[in-house]
């Protein structure tokens, strides 16, 4: 029995040393952030997540991302407005005064979410019902997604092609989570992001594959008619900026460990939510549109608060130290 407790003390001992160790370093890391100008309101908050994830490993660790301004950069062309850039100029037409009307209200940051979520539901829903009635095809969302970033209109974030390329690596766990179109967003990890399509080999006897890509883009799917090929509608639930959680993932049915969570809108810090289960979230906010108020809400909102003109390099460190241990 004395053998026994011993070797469960010093195990406990170990684990507590290891625990003191990532917690060191963590804290490190949140110190470099802030020397190199993040906001962090709660540096020992942060350096505590920060420490359960490196903790925890690359094993539990799920990084949700959003896409739009966030893996692409923020002066970037939105996934939306990448396909209107091969359809009809009257519909053009109409997506710029939808735009003009409705993003004003998403970048409200004193309206409550009560009254602007219903407003955002009826914008997506009105672009979505325009588009429908253009003749778009599987084509030409390709073509848009290589004209856009032929022209510079639509580019990817700084460190955001490598990031992706060493998640999906290490198989770390991936949800792209973005209120823009699916369709753009899978075309532009080839074509933007240069991550070849991912390939599975199959079992010889059932022919399934027997392995999933680590990244997964969670957003809203175009569907075309079987025969036609032309638009017809879009999948369910609609995603948007303010319901972008786990409710819309495996219908909240997923289950999460550490979550590591990527986004450039206030809606975004919510993304780890709704699942089966977290243990623990570490949000970073990229600030595209720096002001007083925005800082002090983001703040609030987000563990770590980048400017928005930086690149990945903070997102970076962070993986590479959870899947270095």
């Amino acid at each position: 029995k004395k053998t026994a407790q011993l070797s469960k003390q010093r195990a406990q001992q170990r684990c507590q040393a290891a625990m003191a160790a990532h917690i060191d370093a963590a804290a490190a890391l949140v110190q470099q952030f802030t020397s190199a100008g993040c906001i962090i309101a709660d540096p020992q908050a942060a350096a505590a997540k920060l420490g359960a994830l490196i903790q925890g490993g690359p094993s539990n660790l799920t990084v949700i991302a959003d896409f739009d301004r966030t893996l692409t950069g923020a002066k970037s062309a939105s996934a939306h407005q990448v396909v209107a850039g091969v359809l009809s100029e009257p519909f053009r037409d109409v997506e710029r005064r939808l735009f003009a009307h409705y993003y004003p209200i998403e970048q409200n940051l004193n309206m409550p979410l009560s009254e602007k979520i219903p407003l955002m539901e009826e914008w997506y829903r009105a672009n979505h019902l325009t588009m429908v009635q253009e003749y778009v095809s599987r084509d030409m969302i390709a073509d848009g997604v290589r004209k856009a970033r032929d022209s510079g209109a639509f580019f990817a974030r700084d460190g955001a092609a490598d990031l992706l390329a060493l998640l999906r690596q290490r198989e770390v766990a991936t949800q792209i989570l973005s209120a823009g179109l699916k369709d753009v967003v899978e075309e532009a990890l080839i074509e933007l992001f240069n991550l070849p399509k991912w390939e599975s080999p199959t079992d010889v006897n059932t022919g399934e594959p027997t392995s999933r890509d680590p990244i997964r883009v969670i957003s809203n799917g175009m569907k075309f008619h079987p025969k036609a090929g032309w638009l017809e509608g879009f999948t369910e639930p609609l995603i948007h900026m303010y319901n972008k959680s786990q409710s819309v993932v495996d219908e909240g049915k997923g289950v999460l460990v550490n979550a590591l969570v990527i986004g450039d809108g206030l809606g975004d810090a919510n993304m780890s939510e709704g699942g089966a289960s977290l243990d623990c979230a570490l949000k970073i906010g990229y600030l595209n549109d720096p002001s007083d108020d925005g800082k002090a809400k983001y703040a609030a909102a987000f563990d770590i608060v980048v400017d928005g003109t930086q690149g990945l390099a903070p997102v970076r460190a962070i993986v590479d130290r959870v899947i270095s241990r």
